[in-house]
């Protein structure tokens, strides 16, 4: 991947999405609720914050 520089950066936010979508899923599921932030506007790095 090394060589491909945008794919992999592709691939990586592919996986993120996925990850966010688990993690809604689950949260749903279980009654609670989730709020994704952006780890560059907040000074502390946050991918969720359980409600």
């Amino acid at each position: 991947m090394s060589k491909n520089h945008c794919l992999a950066k592709h691939i990586e936010y592919a996986a993120w999405i996925k990850l966010m979508t688990i993690i809604s899923y689950n949260a749903e599921w279980s009654g609670k609720g989730v709020e994704f932030v952006n780890p560059f506007k907040h000074h502390r790095c946050v991918l969720a914050v359980v409600k």
